[in-house]
């Protein structure tokens, strides 16, 4: 056998270990001790696509007991992640919140890891986490957060990271999440806590577990108390050594070969869908005392985010309010003009600077008058100035969609990311967000639209939906005519709605030369001939297109016939549900309605043939709503008005085949042919 054969085999045997290993995993890694093959891997089989893979994730959870704090929750978390390309590289970095309570404890210590990286001749290298690469940053009074930055990580490195926290916020017991944004091989989450402590278990997802086990056992607690003794002679201190008996809970989770929380069409949050296991604290009954009901609950967060100085406190401090906005209302006679008025202001004096958090990162002041700050400095701003034009406002603390969804039966501080303005209005209670200067007054930034939002105020704190009141639309006025081989195309276009933000703000930042050339490249297979734009700068109307084509896309001449598809490769042409099945809810975000009034001109010459049939589908009683009404008018021209319109945004994953057919049929329809055929001389 020769030298090249056995390298191969060699090889050959390497991958099949791996492979092995890979495959069969069912428990979690030891720290410091990662097998050199995993190093060595170069990809994932069942996900070749995954940028990164969890290769292991465990974590653990016990309250302890020392005579000085009573019961102290322990987190042990340990994470091992390997990096596939060098998309995957940014797991390097990772946040691990916690609070910092006056009184309290949630202390993030022990905090270890190590890069693993294997050189051309195969040799790993281990590299230490430094203390260099540990930072500590202060998010609000109460909340902070600890940042590690691992070192040197590249394309095919593996990450390890372990870490404690010790907390005594019994009520804020950390969730565990088995399911990641790429796929996990192995996730184990093991609690045990004593009888004292009464918790409920929310589950959710739809990954199975591996490990589902529920036991008690038998608990101890040890301390020594100490007492000073006055003799008539002596004065001694005698010890006394002191154990309670109890029974502890044990609880037991695995899942293994997690699939990734990819977005699907129409969802764009998967990790509100993730696999993963929540607790809420009932109460606590200690032995020979009153049980205490201490169930987190909204309200009570309410009461604790009012007093805070950074936070309801705050807003009570806005002094240059008085000064600005009697001038910004002047010349408004309804509550609308006001809040117009003060949106437009704010959006135009302070530009968001994309950093997301409850609490304002400085005085609002000087947020005001640099200009520049995070959406709680800007929304803050825009709750005051409301407040002193006299509106009821208050802000609501919220998750973006990328957290994924608030529980409402279990407050989490360190899932609030966000904060908009409720205001009321004509006995109705709306959405403001200020951020964004060229979406209409009423409608959010979408990252916003995340089911609830929890409003905050000292009167009746609340849920609130956190949908759009406003009309998400598109309507086109379109004119054909037929030049030979080629289509004229003259299209009117009205556009309201986030589709209309994004292009205002393209061309505002772009300038129009840089834009037309992006609007340009849209028609690959079209010259535009001419085109204009208005209402670039008013956020409160409509964007308006105008534009002429030239061009043969969807044309097709042969001999006495020309076949014409005006909806080639677009509107709804193609099928957005093709996968075999569906894993999370098919979710629109928002409403919406496309209307196309099409004008044909027959060629001179010539007669219509065929002309797709008139056509009306709902899905679900008009739930969405796709119609086809197509006829010849008196003047010999053809008229085609299509509607698509998305009335219910949201859809169980058992609708999904359902959908889907009701795509396949769209999509049938727009594929159809108008036929010319030449009139017989």
């Amino acid at each position: 056998m020769n030298r090249n054969s056995t390298l191969v085999i060699l090889l050959l045997v390497l991958f099949s270990i791996k492979s092995e290993f890979v495959n069969a995993q069912n428990e979690a890694l030891k720290f410091g001790k990662i097998p050199d093959e995993l190093v060595a891997m170069k990809s994932y089989d069942k996900d070749p696509e995954a940028e990164a893979l969890v290769l292991s994730h465990y974590g653990e959870t016990k309250f302890t007991f020392n005579a000085s704090n009573g019961f102290v929750i322990n987190y042990k978390i340990h994470k091992v992640v390997k990096v596939l390309s060098q998309d995957g590289v940014r797991f390097a970095d990772m946040t691990i919140p916690y609070y910092n309570i006056s009184g309290r404890t949630d202390k993030v210590f022990n905090v270890k890891g190590f890069v693993y990286n294997a050189s051309e001749d195969g040799k790993v290298t281990k590299e230490k986490l430094g203390k260099e690469n540990i930072f500590d940053e202060k998010a609000s009074s109460v909340f902070h957060l600890t940042k590690i930055s691992m070192p040197n990580v590249k394309a095919g490195s593996i990450i390890e990271i372990s870490y404690e926290i010790n907390s005594d916020l019994y009520n804020y017991m950390r969730e565990w999440e088995f399911q990641d944004e790429i796929p996990t091989l192995w996730s184990e989450y093991k609690l045990e806590h004593p009888e004292y402590f009464s918790y409920s278990q929310i589950s959710q997802g739809g990954s199975p577990y591996s490990i589902n086990s529920k036991s008690t056992a038998a608990g101890r607690v040890n301390w020594v108390s100490s007492e000073r003794v006055n003799n008539r002679y002596t004065v001694t201190n005698e010890t006394t050594t002191n154990a309670v008996d109890f029974t502890n809970h044990l609880y037991h989770w695995a899942a293994a070969n997690v699939p990734a929380l990819r977005p699907e069409p129409y969802v764009d949050n998967p990790r509100s869908y993730a696999t993963k296991v929540e607790f809420q604290l009932k109460h606590i009954q200690f032995p020979n005392s009153a049980r205490q009901n201490v169930a987190p609950s909204w309200e009570l967060m309410s009461e604790e985010l009012l007093v805070d100085e950074d936070f309801g406190r705050l807003l009570g401090r806005v002094k240059f309010a008085k000064d600005i906005v009697p001038s910004l209302i002047q010349n408004s006679s309804t509550d609308e003009e006001k809040i117009a008025a003060i949106m437009d202001h704010i959006s135009s004096k302070v530009v968001w600077n994309s950093k997301r958090g409850i609490y304002p990162t400085k005085s609002l002041e000087k947020v005001y008058e640099e200009g520049n700050g995070s959406v709680a400095d800007i929304n803050f701003i825009l709750i005051a100035f409301l407040r002193e034009a006299g509106l009821n406002a208050n802000p609501i603390v919220s998750s973006t969609r990328d957290i994924g969804f608030l529980n409402p039966t279990n407050p989490l501080m360190y899932k609030l990311n966000y904060v908009t303005a409720a205001v009321k209005l004509n006995d109705k209670e709306i959405v403001l967000d200020a951020t964004d200067g060229s979406l209409p007054v009423g409608m959010t930034p979408t990252h916003v639209i995340n089911l609830n939002g929890w409003v905050v105020s000292d009167q009746n704190s609340h849920w609130i939906d956190m949908k759009n009141l406003n009309p998400i639309s598109e309507t086109s006025m379109i004119n054909i005519s037929i030049d030979q081989d080629k289509l004229l195309v003259d299209v009117s276009k009205r556009i309201v709605g986030y589709k209309a933000a994004q292009l205002k703000k393209s061309l505002s930042k772009n300038g129009e030369d840089k834009f037309l050339i992006e609007f340009e490249d849209m028609f690959k297979d079209w010259e535009v001939i001419d085109a204009s734009f208005e209402n670039a700068e008013n956020r409160h109307l409509p964007f308006v297109e105008k534009y002429k084509l030239s061009g043969n896309s969807g044309l097709e001449l042969s001999g006495d016939y020309i076949y014409l598809n005006v909806f080639d490769d677009l509107y709804l042409s193609e099928n957005p549900f093709k996968q075999d099945s569906r894993q999370f809810p098919i979710d629109f975000v928002y409403g919406r309605k496309n209307n196309v009034i099409m004008f044909i001109d027959v060629p001179e010459g010539f007669a219509v043939e065929e002309l797709p049939q008139s056509s009306v589908s709902y899905f679900e009683e008009k739930d969405i709503v796709f119609s086809y009404m197509s006829s010849i008018q008196a003047n010999g021209k053809i008229q085609i008005n299509f509607i698509y319109q998305v009335n219910q945004t949201f859809f169980r994953p058992d609708k999904y085949d359902q959908l889907k057919e009701f795509y396949s049929a769209i999509s049938a329809k727009q594929k159809q042919m108008i036929v010319f055929k030449k009139i017989a001389e």
